[in-house]
Order: C-alpha cells, then structure tokens, then sequence
C-alpha cells in the first residue's frame, strides 16, 4: 500500500467509511477522515471506543502500509420501503 492510495481515500467527496485490513487479520474501521493521519511509512488512526463516528478518538493505533493488505468500503445497510 503507498501513501497516496490512503490519502486519497480519505480527500474524496463525499467520504465514505472504509476498512483497513492488516496481514495479520486485524482490521481497523475508519468512520472519519480526521481520524487518519498518514505518512511515508506508516498510518496513524484515531479509534473510537464505540465507532461512532461522532466520538473523539479515545486511543491510536499505528500501522505499518507495508502490512495493509486491503481496504474495502463499509457497506452501509440498505434501508427498502414495502
């Protein structure tokens, strides 16, 4: 993973939640931009207790991008009238 691909992640309009997978199975929900900071070699996220989107970031993680494996999208849950 290179910074870039994180970066850009994080600048789209309107930002969408995504997952953060590590090779060793971890995998960190990012619900807010502001909660990631990025630089050459690693990744620093922002975790809140609850994941809610609206709580500060209780704790941080840093992340190796030489372990990120992927990232995916949150699929938000559909919501269907009858």
């Amino acid at each position: 993973m290179i910074p870039q691909d994180i970066l850009d992640l994080i600048r789209e309009e309107p930002f969408e939640p995504f997952t953060i997978f590590k090779s060793d199975g971890t995998r960190y929900d990012v619900f807010h931009p502001a909660f990631v900071l990025v630089d050459q070699s690693k990744i620093t996220l922002g975790l809140p207790t609850d994941k809610s989107p609206d709580r500060p970031a209780e704790r941080t993680v840093r992340l190796a991008l030489f372990h990120v494996t992927r990232i995916e999208p949150i699929k938000k849950a559909s919501t269907r009238r009858s």
